[in-house]
């Protein structure tokens, strides 16, 4: 069992990559570019990769293949040299080299034919390879077939040599295979483990520990129910209830474990999805096992009710936000997500998570930063689904894990992720079913039987190209997967000039579900002509009472995308956000004007100042912001009774809350709205942002500094010196236009300029 702490190279690239850019959305969208770069066996190049079984060490492109250097006793050695191109395998070129190196490995390793691989070289010369012969996949591979049973020998034999990785996934595996020689040897490796022998108290302000805890707990628990050895029980406990003490107050988990003296928040950015699965099933593990506390619990509810927010509705996102129901699977956490809702009994939430993993059989090589966590959970989702569906899914995977099969039983993944040995001898070993995590309690319930065992591994592929325009309504009414209906709401459109006069008489006179339909192919996407000739119609929806609290909201959700025709709508927005909990309506709000007192829009402000004051209580800052925002160009004599709600935004003391790390979205338009009132301390807070926010990322709070002072226009000039005074560096690199901008602002006023007033003489004002 090698130590592998490569792993570990993406927990610090993704910690790297969150101080650069100006904001979450910076951030993420340079994730989704690194792992766009390695996305799909079409578009990945891995440079200096060892290509299968062969020895080959080189990079594959979609066309061919580089060889810069071969194993020494390999099947390539002295046949092929650094330079050569392979670029076609048998009598045909490559189309695509990865999927067609993997497949020809799998056919040169059969008895039939003898290990044999022909290659076409650049230049019209072929080589021919001879690999080790280990027969054919069975039709029910995983399950019941002796080529697997070889992989895993191969690779179980190779990790017994080692110390074990960080997150103790290769003692997991070893586990996994049900063999007593190689569980014997993970349950040294388990026993030896530090972690393994603790007690008390692990708990620290900010720990980072978020990202190997919850797996230590899953591998003690799965260690004990297999051994019964009570020494590790204390280790577990502590591990679990360290786990639930660790928590924020929502039941999530970021890098780090939430900080006591915080307000039990989590540091950095905030929380995050991908470690807040695994820490639940770490809790979920332990209890299963014996651990048996009403803390532990009180965190798995709290934590649950987090994971309830997605189930059945989409994917999770990279960190928090609303379900994504455009796709299926996300770094691994559909299939994680199937683990624990299966350990919590939701049989529903299972089956839903498992089909998303089923047919998320080509994105492996996904990831943020690397291609770890979803190789590893994937597979173990999807196998909830039964054993036909996992035969039916592994074999779809054969394609990542046989480029990755060295012929000495040893593995590659890519060069931030590291070896992945270990997560491809846990799959290889679905077919033992000798863990809980490996289905050791799976749900036959819930199994996909004959026709629907393609229905579901071909989910992401569902084809409605060529469906008539009715069959795509039905399926976009009434399909049970939200990802389905939502390609079908999108399909829809090349229809659109044929069904239109079905929408503007279903919004009409329709069914809730046909008014559902039409209103949806009036959103965002749609162009202003197409969509504005139906605002009548769907304001008409808004504003009946009679219409569902659902249709309505839906008919909100279009119109705050129609622009200013649609603002006379604006005060029955703000109506039915005052009778719903949804806390999106600030956004839709926001949407449709920034700052409804400006734009001469509140006809009632005691209803916008109740909505808005409910909105900056919410526990994200999103939704705080939206409320700021509201409430810029109110009256002054107004202030008072709004002035508690902003300063308690800007001092950001409440212990509820659990996004706080990126002032601009919240503090920023806070002090913004002072700086509208002519209120003179919000120049103060404004240069105190870093330390009212001590623990947000520099540039986070710079970006805040710049919204406030842009507020105040000429009468920020000593402030901005003052804040020039603290700078060492004016670069700001991708943030620079907004730099300057605010600078402009500030220096470029020509207004004359403006009296400030204290805070006491604002909330005097109204008094």
């Amino acid at each position: 069992m090698r130590t592998h702490r490569i792993i570990w190279k993406f927990v610090g690239l993704i910690t790297a990559l969150s101080w650069i850019g100006s904001n979450m959305r910076s951030i993420i969208h340079l994730l989704i570019l690194t792992s766009t770069l390695a996305f799909a066996a079409e578009k990945n190049e891995v440079s200096g990769t060892i290509v299968g079984p062969t020895g080959i060490i080189g990079s594959v492109s979609k066309n061919q293949i580089q060889v810069a250097d071969v194993q020494e006793a390999s099947p390539a050695d002295g046949l092929l040299k650094k330079g050569d191109l392979i670029v076609g395998v048998g009598e045909a070129a490559f189309k695509n080299a990865s999927l067609d190196m993997a497949k020809a490995i799998d056919l040169a390793e059969t008895e039939e034919a003898g290990g044999k691989m022909i290659l076409m070289l650049k230049g019209g010369k072929t080589v021919t390879l001879t690999l080790p012969v280990l027969g054919s996949y069975s039709k029910t591979a995983p399950f019941s077939c002796a080529k697997t049973d070889k992989i895993i020998t191969m690779t179980a034999e190779q990790l017994m040599t080692g110390e074990g990785d960080r997150l103790a996934i290769e003692e997991l595996a070893l586990m996994a295979t049900g063999e007593k020689k190689y569980m014997e040897a993970a349950f040294e490796s388990i026993r030896n483990k530090d972690w393994a022998k603790g007690d008390g108290e692990l708990l620290s302000p900010g720990q980072y520990c978020t990202w190997y805890w919850g797996y230590r707990a899953i591998v003690l628990a799965e260690y004990y129910m297999l051994t019964k050895d009570e020494s590790v029980m204390p280790a577990l406990r502590s591990l679990a209830l360290s786990i639930a003490k660790g928590q924020d107050s929502r039941g999530v988990y970021g890098h780090r474990v939430a900080n006591p003296n915080n307000f039990n928040r989590i540091p950095g950015y905030g929380p995050m999805n991908q470690t807040t699965l695994s820490c639940m099933m770490g809790m979920l593990m332990a209890r299963k096992a014996g651990v048996d506390d009403p803390k532990l619990d009180q965190a798995i509810e709290r934590t649950n009710s987090h994971i309830q927010r997605y189930a059945g509705k989409g994917t999770f996102p990279y960190g928090m936000g609303s379900p994504n129901s455009a796709g299926f699977n996300n770094n691994g956490m559909s299939g994680s997500a199937t683990v624990c809702l299966e350990l919590l009994g939701d049989r529903a939430g299972t089956k839903f998570y498992s089909m998303c993993s089923a047919t998320s059989y080509d994105d492996l090589e996904q990831g943020h930063a690397s291609a770890f966590f979803n190789p590893l959970w994937t597979s173990i989702g999807a196998a909830r689904s039964g054993p036909e569906v996992t035969s039916e899914h592994f074999k779809r995977t054969l394609w990542f894990y046989n480029m990755r099969r060295h012929g000495d039983g040893t593995w590659s993944g890519d060069d931030k992720a590291g070896t992945i040995d270990g997560v491809a001898l846990l799959n290889y070993c679905l077919g033992r079913k000798a863990l809980i995590v490996t289905g050791r309690e799976m749900d036959d319930a819930i199994w996909a039987k004959d026709g629907e065992v393609m229905d579901t591994i071909m989910l992401s592929k569902f084809d409605l190209q060529n469906m008539e325009a009715k069959e795509v309504l039905e399926i976009s009414n009434n399909h049970s997967m939200p990802q389905i209906r939502r390609m079908a709401m999108g399909a829809l459109g090349s229809h659109r000039e044929e069904l239109t006069p079905f929408y503007v008489e279903w919004l009409k006179n329709g069914t809730d579900q046909q008014k559902m339909t039409a209103i949806s192919q009036f959103g965002w996407w749609i162009k202003p002509e197409v969509k504005l000739p139906q605002l009548p119609a769907i304001g008409a929806v808004l504003t009946d009472p009679k219409e569902s609290e659902e249709l309505r909201e839906a008919a909100a959700q279009s119109i705050a995308y129609m622009g200013p025709p649609a603002q006379k709508y604006y005060m029955d927005l703000l109506k039915l956000a005052d009778t719903t909990e949804e806390v999106s309506f600030g956004k839709l709000l926001n949407t449709l004007c920034e700052h409804p007192f400006q734009s001469d829009l509140v006809t009632d402000k005691e209803l916008l100042y109740r909505v808005a004051l409910r909105l900056a209580s919410d526990r994200d800052q999103w939704p705080r912001g939206y409320g700021m925002d509201m409430l810029v160009g109110m009256p002054l004599e107004d202030f008072h009774l709004v002035a508690d709600k902003v300063i308690h935004v800007i001092e950001g003391k409440d212990p509820d809350w659990t996004s706080y790390s990126a002032p601009q979205q919240d503090v920023g338009p806070a002090i913004a709205l002072l700086g509208s009132l002519n209120i003179k301390e919000g120049l103060d807070y404004a240069l105190r942002i870093p330390e009212l926010r001590p623990k947000s990322k520099a540039m986070f709070c710079h970006r805040a500094t710049w919204v406030a002072l842009s507020a105040y226009g000429s009468a920020a000039k000593d402030a901005l010196d003052q804040y020039h005074k603290g700078l060492k560096d004016r670069n700001f690199k991708r943030a620079r236009g907004l730099y300057k901008a605010m600078v402009k602002e500030v220096e470029g006023d020509t207004r004359p300029p403006r009296k400030l007033i204290s805070m006491q003489e604002a909330i005097a004002a109204g008094k």
